[in-house]
């Protein structure tokens, strides 16, 4: 710890670079604790501690922004994630719901801000390492609360949300402090991804390790299948980057087979330890294999009958397939409104305006849903112009990190897990995530963009 001090004082850090390091810590806070204010056009008014935080930091980034004003409106990037913003804020124009489309934007300008200052501030390079050692240090130790959440569960309900209580599957699904267990599941992609990597590549030190094996074992439990498919999905692909490396591949899939049996021993435990339900061990493994694998695996489990009274059995018996059905249709929904008219497909129905629009042009009962799937959200709100643009910038990302392969890992999780939720408020980390990949490889990291400044 010492040591680690003594080289991030070499850093010379000033008190926004304090904020910037602990900018890790503070994105695992996206839901609780909520300073709810309301609700107003469908959207509830409520600031969580990454969005204040973020909010904070973004203003107190403006000086230096300032500062470096030139060297950013030369910058390519800086001019295309600004004409996007512009683009994008056009739309309110046309909107169908102004009030939720003015919240979306101006979550989408303190994103904006917070790129420029991570683009305009030259310490980056040397603040990096560090920020990748408290997300390292942060993921452990939000997966260690996870843990304890599954056991807390196993009596109490209290602080617990709707989907994550015991009496779901028989043992409880941990969310820490997000809003529930699929947008945990996908704080820890990345830093499974990168655990994952540097283990592969024989960089991972013993807490490397040990922090690779809780998120895991966290992730898990989660229960969160669009979170566990992507991470798989990302491993995949740093099992084709390292193909060559076949000795350490076949370590890393018995560590995860391993784990993940270790998880579903967990579950079974905490199930039989859960005196308000009647599943056993061997039915919870069942039911948890069952809704993974998406109604596929389905194990036999014998019955035990008795004269004695046991309490009910857990609600879910396996895959949960309204969550997938629920998700379709919304997708089918947003298609048919966004088809609505020539307008609509091209310019889409205004940024926020996907809820207020299925509720008008469908059967829709309620104005405040979301598309379940970013790319159709996004094809609904910008038409297809925002959809071209949205997945031209994904592309360039994909090409920029060309020679840093194993960060498509990361981004293909992403990318995979936008089908399964939409919106802002509660990805927000995948944003950041984006623009920090950006500024620390290619033409803005190293000697590069010192000499720039």
């Amino acid at each position: 710890m010492k040591n680690w001090l003594s080289r991030w004082r070499h850093v010379n850090p000033d008190w926004h670079d304090w904020l910037l390091l602990l900018l890790p810590v503070a994105i695992w806070f996206s839901y609780l604790p909520n300073l709810h204010i309301g609700q107003i056009g469908g959207a509830n008014v409520e600031f969580s501690i990454t969005e204040i935080y973020l909010v904070i930091f973004a203003l107190t980034s403006l000086p230096l922004i300032w500062r470096q004003r030139r060297f950013l409106a030369k910058n390519r990037m800086t001019q295309a994630v600004i004409g996007g913003a512009v683009l994008v804020g056009l739309s309110l124009l046309w909107t169908s719901n102004l009030p939720r489309g003015l919240l979306t934007f101006g979550v989408i300008g303190v994103l904006v801000i917070c790129f420029l200052a991570f683009l305009a501030n030259k310490k980056l390079p040397k603040i990096w390492p560090f920020l990748k050692s408290i997300f390292i240090a942060s993921v452990a130790a939000m997966s260690i609360i996870a843990i304890i959440q599954v056991i807390y569960g196993i009596w109490w309900d209290f602080g617990l949300c709707s989907g994550c209580v015991a009496t779901g599957f028989g043992f409880a699904r941990p969310n820490v402090f997000t809003i529930e267990p699929q947008f945990f599941g996908s704080l820890l992609i990345a830093p499974m991804v990168l655990l994952i990597h540097k283990y592969l590549g024989g960089k991972a030190g013993r807490f490397d390790i040990v922090a690779m094996i809780l998120t895991l074992f966290a992730l898990s439990l989660t229960l969160s299948r669009g979170a566990i498919f992507a991470v798989a999905l990302g491993v995949i692909i740093l099992f084709i980057i390292n193909r060559r490396n076949w000795q350490k591949i076949l370590k890393t899939i018995a560590i995860i087979a391993a784990i993940f049996a270790g998880s579903l021993v967990f579950d079974g435990a905490a199930t039989s330890l859960n005196p308000r339900v009647s599943d056993g061990f061997t039915s919870s493994i069942a039911k948890t294999v069952n809704h993974l694998s998406m109604g596929l695996i389905d194990i036999p489990v014998k019955t035990l009958t008795s004269d004695q009274p046991i309490a009910a059995p857990a609600v879910f018996d396996g895959y949960v397939k309204k969550s997938t059905t629920e998700r379709l249709n919304m997708t089918e929904l947003s298609l048919q409104t966004w088809r609505q008219n020539a307008g609509t497909v091209i310019f889409g129905v205004g940024l926020g305006g996907s809820g207020q629009s299925i509720y008008d042009h469908t059967d829709l009962k309620w104005n405040a849903e979301i598309s379940q799937n970013q790319y159709v959200e996004t094809l609904l709100e910008n038409g297809l112009l925002g959809l071209l643009i949205f997945l031209t910038a994904i592309g360039y990302l994909f090409y920029l990190t060309r020679r840093h392969k194993w960060l498509w890992a990361i981004l293909a999780a992403y990318l995979l897990q936008w089908n399964m939720f939409s919106g802002l408020p509660n990805a927000l980390h995948i944003y950041l995530a984006i623009g920090l990949i950006y500024v620390t490889i290619n033409n803005t990291y190293g000697k590069k963009i010192e000499q720039k400044h």
